[in-house]
């Protein structure tokens, strides 16, 4: 129990010294690059050692895991039977699954892989990348990176595929596009969600499209949409088991809309398309508001909500102590995030 205390502890008192400290450490880049990356690594451990079973689904991964290790390549790749058909997760666990390594090594270099992706997208798109690593801490790295671990890697692939879109690069955007299908088909919503992104530029459609989405969530029966024969099975068996955290996962999207638009400079493009995708993420979650499978586009959408809270140098107003107050105002939220999504929702079950 005290480990996961003494984690949050250290990265919000590292997100203080970065706020009040950063321009000596900008001075000192080696100094800060290696604060960094220590602070990644001990996440990275903190998620890859974890006991099996003190989260909800490793156990699950571990049948997985012993499972796929008794089927050949062939098998899996030709003849597999499982209802896991993600092509990239079969050949990993097979992989992991010789006599030199075992399910523990898997963990950890999932860990390092979903870590290090978001750790990097943090590093080069905020100037405040150990608070928003401390946001992520409070918010979904004990549901993702501890918890889900399939979606972990399909989402980190996602965020790849997003900025090299954004950036023009479209062959590497594709190729970690690919990258994430094979690991979970959430990934195959981020091609549509991206070209909305792109062509339609004019705030205002999201705005209409949040407030049609809030009365769909108030007039219309889901449970009829979501348990009819039209649905997949994998999703509509999954309508009668609620998701939690939808309205943490919405409010968090709503404080990054809230810094953006009052705070941040409008002709920063990549910031402009990130705020559109926090728009489409808070429409639609309240489209699938409680699912927990396709809440988790919404959830891959507000981890750019993030990165438009963590650029304080883009702020309108530079004064110091009104950027004081957004920290600590932000530092409040999420240790209320903490203590709701890992303590009162039970993501990890201390024994």
């Amino acid at each position: 129990m005290l480990e996961f205390y003494l984690i949050f502890l250290l990265f919000l008192t590292f997100s203080v010294v970065e706020f009040y400290y950063y321009d000596w450490l900008k001075q000192r880049k080696k100094i800060y690059i290696g604060l960094y990356i220590l602070l990644t690594f001990l996440l990275i451990l903190h998620a890859g050692l974890r006991g099996i079973g003190i989260d909800r689904d490793s156990i699950m991964y571990q049948e997985y895991f012993m499972y796929f290790s008794k089927k050949s390549y062939y098998d899996l790749l030709f003849n597999n039977d499982h209802r896991v058909k993600e092509i990239g997760y079969l050949l990993l666990n097979k992989f992991f699954s010789n006599k030199f390594l075992n399910f523990r090594f898997l963990l950890l270099f999932v860990s390092s892989i979903t870590i290090g992706i978001k750790s990097f997208a943090f590093y080069k798109y905020t100037d405040r990348p150990v608070f928003a690593a401390f946001i992520y801490l409070a918010t979904f790295f004990y549901l993702r990176e501890y918890t889900q671990i399939r979606d972990a890697m399909a989402v980190s692939f996602m965020i790849l595929t997003t900025i090299f879109f954004f950036k023009k690069k479209y062959l590497i955007s594709f190729v970690y596009f690919l990258l994430a299908t094979s690991f979970h088909n959430l990934a195959l919503c981020v091609y549509p969600i991206l070209l909305m992104v792109k062509y339609i530029k004019e705030n205002q459609y999201y705005y209409i499209g949040i407030i049609i989405a809030m009365l769909f969530f108030y007039f219309i029966d889901y449970d009829y949409i979501l348990n009819n024969n039209w649905i997949p099975y994998q999703l509509s068996k999954y309508n009668m088991v609620s998701g939690r955290g939808s309205f943490s996962i919405l409010m968090l999207g709503v404080l990054g809309v809230l810094f953006y638009k009052i705070e941040s400079l409008k002709n920063d493009i990549f910031l402009n398309d990130c705020y559109r995708l926090v728009l489409l993420g808070i429409m639609i979650g309240f489209l699938l508001f409680n699912h927990p499978v396709l809440l988790r586009i919404t959830s891959f959408l507000m981890f750019f909500s993030i990165i438009l809270m963590t650029n304080f140098s883009k702020f309108k107003n530079d004064y110091f102590y009104y950027k004081e107050i957004k920290f600590y105002f932000i530092v409040l939220v999420m240790i209320g995030f903490y203590v709701k999504n890992f303590i009162f929702s039970n993501l990890v079950i201390i024994k």
